[in-house]
């Protein structure tokens, strides 16, 4: 068990607060996981199967599933940099870092 004297001088309801977003935060980037790999066979597969006849039809999937690998990915990095900076950089920001 921790010691009491590190803990924030905060009251218990922002002490779940802060414990609740940092824990979505960790949740977010396992989901990121789950998308890098679905997003990985997805071109994999439509690569696989691309041909120019077929390029009408295979074209726009593959460039949606690299649009929304790439927002996601631009998603997830902004949000643990958002993370960092809550929680590290200006962690005695007036109201906590919520």
């Amino acid at each position: 068990m921790s010691d009491p004297s590190w803990r924030p001088d905060e009251d218990s309801a922002t002490i779940h607060a802060e414990d609740a977003w940092l824990q979505g935060a960790l949740v977010m980037c396992i989901s990121y996981g789950s998308v890098l790999t679905l997003s990985i066979q997805c071109i994999m597969m439509l690569a696989k199967s691309f041909k120019f006849s077929k390029l009408y039809r295979d074209g726009p999937l593959l460039l949606y599933v690299i649009l929304v690998f790439i927002l996601n990915t631009i998603y997830i990095g902004t949000a643990m940099d958002l993370t960092q900076l809550a929680f590290v950089d200006d962690r005695n920001f007036p109201g906590g870092p919520a």
